[in-house]
């Protein structure tokens, strides 16, 4: 999903009327752009949520076409990229080096900055020019759980962290939340890498609610077999799941299988539609609506972190 706004000189960052669109043989494009004047603007955002390939190419586009603009009418604008979830974050490692790869052709998008959320590991934003991260503990700080306040609901005693790989992504969440952390583990058949086992490394105690976290829900097989693990030894315990980037690439079946599993699932809209319409259906839309799955808007995080951004660069 590709949205188009810009920041009028009025004050409101609005929609733009540019549309991207692919032509019938599959090439991607955009229209509205010989209707857009540069000078009412001081910046333009490319907001892209998920991993379409496409978007990129649609995004690519926009900045060459208003920089033609701008050239036409002897100005300069900033251009922001809000890409929360890094496409291929995951391929930090290996031949080919994805991240990498991918890292050079955002850069080749020749974006101001680009804005993204709690990414798989440093190295694609290493690789990344005019990288920007949101701490993602903000929102759960905002919207979960404040360790320093004292009126609002502190419902978790602990964090997860599924594996020692997850220890300082969920010790920024802990913090945040003012609870301690304990450290799970995972057993492979060595020959094939193949999971064969969860544990936890430390031991929880006998009751309270926890939340796990982590960046990304793919399939959802590790958190639930991480879970069934713990009611086994704890069986008095209750858990809550954070994961920032929702893929959930299972649709609604491994949605359910994390539902029976954990209380609250918790996500952002990094990937997905805040409602998750990919999978609309009466069973998915009873969960998001009775908060079995609670889907955080980054919108206005994001959007505010571009007008702190921009007032430092002008």
């Amino acid at each position: 999903m590709i949205k188009f706004q810009g920041k009028h000189k009025s004050g409101f960052t609005v929609d733009l009327p540019v549309s991207p669109f692919t032509f019938p043989a599959g090439e991607a494009h955009i229209k509205g752009l010989d209707a857009l004047d540069v000078t009412d603007y001081d910046y333009f955002i490319t907001d892209i949520r998920g991993h379409n390939p496409q978007d990129l190419f649609h995004a690519t586009l926009f900045v060459d076409g208003v920089s033609e603009l701008d050239f036409e009418a002897g100005v300069s604008s900033e251009h922001y990229l809000l890409l929360p979830y890094l496409p291929a974050a995951r391929a930090d490692r290996g031949t080919p080096f994805g991240a990498r790869t991918y890292a050079s052709f955002i850069n080749s998008l020749d974006y101001d900055a680009v804005f993204y959320i709690d990414p798989h590991s440093p190295v694609m934003p290493e690789n990344l020019v005019g990288p920007i991260e949101y701490p993602f503990e903000r929102i759960i700080k905002q919207h979960i759980q404040d360790g320093s306040s004292d009126s609002k609901p502190q419902p978790y005693v602990g964090v997860i962290a599924p594996d020692k790989g997850a220890v300082g992504r969920a010790t920024r969440a802990a913090t945040v939340m003012g609870v301690p952390v304990y450290t799970a583990g995972k057993t492979r058949y060595f020959e094939t890498g193949q999971l064969t086992g969860f544990h936890m490394e430390d031991e929880l105690p006998k009751e309270g609610k926890f939340l796990l976290v982590d960046d990304i829900c793919d399939g959802g097989g590790t958190f639930i077999g991480l879970a069934e693990a713990i009611k086994e030894t704890n069986p008095d315990v209750k858990l809550d799941l954070w994961v920032t980037h929702g893929v959930f690439s299972k649709g609604e079946k491994g949605l359910k299988d994390l539902t029976d599993r954990f209380d609250v699932i918790h996500t952002t809209n990094s990937y997905a539609d805040t409602s998750l319409v990919q999978w609309s259906s009466p069973g998915l839309e009873r969960r998001l609506r009775t908060g079995l799955i609670k889907v955080h808007d980054i919108t206005p995080h994001l959007y505010s972190e571009v007008v702190r951004v921009d007032a430092g660069r002008n």
